[in-house]
């Protein structure tokens, strides 16, 4: 079974490359999660375990794990892309997250890799959340304020 489940997760491996090579022109976003991604989600129980070989009762899970990320890879879901990160009119917003997650990384690596890992792999179903209020800044940003509001003399 575990031979099955690697053999699975490797030709999703290949066919999710194929499919990315083959795809004409520039897109926005990633259709199924990114070989890399999947990479690191099927390596964070390494993290976990601080390099120890699972226990017993963990296998399945990990089994499972090894075979959804496999799937995952070639699925039609469609997973942001970090080189279309807009960081908009507040970027202080984002150097706060940015120090936070640095200073999380320097601090529990083991368990804040796995943790960002699982809220991207999870991403897609706060796609309609984040659209709705992309929606609805771009909608007040197109509302000019008041003259002394916006600092005019």
């Amino acid at each position: 079974v575990g031979w099955g489940a690697c053999f699975l997760y490797a030709a999703c491996g290949v066919i999710r490359l194929a499919r990315f090579n083959a795809a004409a022109g520039e897109r926005k976003d990633f259709i199924g999660v990114p070989s890399p991604t999947a990479a690191a989600a099927v390596a964070c129980p390494a993290l976990l375990t601080g390099g120890q070989a699972l226990e017993a009762p963990w296998v399945p899970g990990y089994l499972l794990l090894v075979v959804v990320i496999g799937l995952l890879m070639i699925s039609p879901v469609r997973y942001f892309s970090p080189k279309n990160l807009r960081f908009g009119p507040r970027p202080y917003r984002a150097l706060a997250l940015w120090a936070a997650i640095l200073a999380g990384l320097i601090m529990r690596y083991e368990w804040v890799i796995p943790g960002l890992i699982v809220l991207y792999l999870l991403s897609p179903l706060f796609r309609p959340w984040f659209a709705r209020r992309r929606k609805g800044a771009l909608a007040s940003a197109s509302i000019e304020p008041p003259a002394s509001e916006r600092g005019d003399r």
